[in-house]
């Protein structure tokens, strides 16, 4: 079986199989518990960005 990938942007590449899910920036972060849940991920510096801009969306992989 061949591997698939997903360019997300800025050179990154992450196989299809990783990928959780893909959110919508505006929707999804309207939770407490989403922004809460990015929020610690930024602090521990597993969460990256791909682009200097405003998010429009986001990749959980």
């Amino acid at each position: 079986m061949k591997n698939m990938y997903l360019h997300i942007g800025n050179n990154k590449i992450v196989r299809t199989r990783d990928v959780i899910g893909i959110f919508d920036a505006d929707t999804a972060t309207v939770s407490k518990t989403t922004r809460a849940y990015l929020s610690e991920k930024e602090k521990s510096g597993v969460l990256t960005t791909a682009t200097d801009e405003v998010p429009r969306a986001f990749v959980l992989y």
